[in-house]
């Protein structure tokens, strides 16, 4: 009777490659990526991580100089009311960094990549062929699928790929005692 059993299995794992009629547009639960302020300073150097550009907000900003001062004779009495001009500046903000762990560049070989096609692919985001390069039709389904989860970047994070079904994350355990 186990013929049958890994029948059934064998065919459950083909139809995870191959994404059925109807069930291409289907959306799983998103999770949110974890995004940090600062990269933890205890890492092991095998850990790779990413940063988000920073959000910018400009504004102009008014405001007056005295251009001529007023002029005052021997007694303090004003002659003349100072002459103010108005300068207009432009002023940057930056918002803070965040940063995100992300798959480090020796994992991406033209395989892992090419899962991250088909991956992509199965959830109808990639246009384009499974050519096992990073290439833009890629990246910009890597920043599709991440964008969802509040991570507007095409550099493919550790949690999306997670989320992909191509990594497993192994967290930190903590001793007691």
């Amino acid at each position: 009777m186990k013929t049958p059993t890994v029948a059934v299995l064998a065919s459950l794992a083909l139809m995870a490659c191959d994404t059925p009629q109807g069930y291409a547009n289907q959306r799983l639960p998103t999770a949110k990526v974890t995004l940090l302020s600062e990269i933890p300073a205890d890492q092991p150097q095998d850990r790779c991580w990413a940063e988000l550009p920073r959000d910018e907000k400009r504004e102009t900003v008014e405001r007056f100089v005295v251009a001529t001062p007023s002029q005052v004779d021997a007694d303090g009495v004003e002659l003349s009311p100072p002459v103010y001009r108005k300068i207009s500046e432009e002023k940057v903000t930056r918002g803070p960094s965040r940063f995100f762990e992300r798959v480090c560049a020796a994992k991406l070989t033209p395989r892992f990549i090419g899962g991250v096609q088909r991956a992509l692919a199965a959830r109808d985001l990639l246009e384009g062929q499974i050519s096992e390069t990073l290439d833009a039709p890629t990246k910009a389904a890597i920043k599709a699928f991440q964008s969802a989860r509040g991570l507007p970047s095409d550099i493919l994070s550790l949690e999306a790929a997670s989320a992909l079904g191509l990594v497993t994350i192994v967290k930190p355990t903590t001793s007691t005692g």
